[in-house]
């Protein structure tokens, strides 16, 4: 019996090593994509231009400058959130206004440094992101019904200078399947 425990207990070892592994290589994989992101020139572009929208605007998204912003970006960043299999992808500027998602949740527009967001994951993430690729831990985020929440994000840098930060949000289904597989 002693044996046939040792040889299950290694196996459970052997397994949790794996999926250790596995969690730690798409975690890795998930900063990478975002450290690449953040030095795209379409983020750059992008950010530029929904933050001249923003403010032209009065601060809200939706109006004529956004929507020429979103005509031109848009495809480009859903694309960009489908083919990687990200939950939402957001621009913010240095203010912390939610400039551009996606998803356009609740979070679109809303200020992640002085509004309800500020100690949301996204919230976290933004701080982080300032002095480089952060990840901010699954927990709620109201925006998307309360469902768990980790993100990625990263400084957008233009000439030199921090113009924002671009986010993704990373889905909790793609880390139940390698938990589950």
């Amino acid at each position: 019996v002693s044996t046939l425990e040792e040889e299950a207990f290694a196996k459970l070892e052997a397994i949790q090593t794996i999926k250790t592994n596995q969690i730690e290589n798409y975690f890795a994989e998930r900063m990478g994509d975002v450290s690449v992101l953040s030095g795209n020139q379409t983020v750059i572009d992008a950010i530029n231009a929904f933050e001249t929208a923003f403010e032209a605007e009065g601060d809200r998204t939706g109006g004529t400058q956004w929507n020429a912003a979103e005509s031109q970006y848009g495809s480009w960043l859903t694309q960009y959130e489908q083919e990687y299999g990200y939950y939402d992808l957001f621009l913010i500027n240095q203010d912390g206004d939610v400039v551009y998602t996606v998803e356009a949740e609740s979070d679109l527009g809303a200020n992640i440094v002085t509004g309800s967001l500020k100690t949301s994951s996204l919230g976290k993430a933004f701080t982080k992101g300032q002095s480089g690729v952060a990840l901010a831990d699954f927990e709620p985020y109201a925006p998307s019904a309360g469902a768990p929440a980790a993100f990625v994000s990263a400084p957008v840098r233009d000439g030199g200078k921090t113009i924002g930060i671009v986010a993704l949000q990373i889905p909790l289904n793609q880390i139940n399947n390698i938990m589950q597989a």
